[in-house]
């Protein structure tokens, strides 16, 4: 994404359109900087003040949409909250769930071994009473 974005950046300079100027933005939530995003899509806003070469209905749309979702990323970036991805879980909930559920089953295992040296059978109704 970052190459892509420097390109199309490098050509917005040399040739300024509103939409380039948005795919820029575009990648540049997707890279995380929020900041920059945010900064091109007031860019968009600001153009549509200008009488010609300005942003269509949907491009200010679209900037207007996307300068929120900018900002909002910018604030949980300053404030370290994780924001959670379309339909999943974030990655650190998701590490922590399996890494748990590994612990869980070594915790088992380890129970039942001890349970055999000891001559009794661990009931695997436990394992579920566990979880």
């Amino acid at each position: 994404y970052k190459k892509a974005c420097e390109a199309l950046e490098a050509a917005y300079a040399l040739q300024p359109k509103i939409s380039t100027a948005l795919s820029a933005a575009n990648l540049r939530v997707k890279l995380g900087d929020h900041a920059m995003a945010a900064a091109a899509y007031r860019q968009v806003i600001a153009a549509a003040q200008q009488s010609e070469g300005g942003p269509s209905a949907a491009e200010l749309s679209m900037a207007r949409s996307r300068l929120k979702e900018a900002e909002e990323g910018l604030r949980a970036s300053r404030v370290g909250i994780e924001l959670l991805p379309r339909g999943g879980v974030p990655a650190s909930l998701a590490a922590t769930a399996t890494s748990l559920e590994e612990k869980l089953e070594d915790l088992f295992s380890e129970s039942a071994s001890l349970y055999a040296e000891h001559g009794t059978e661990l009931q695997d109704g436990s394992r579920q009473l566990v979880r």
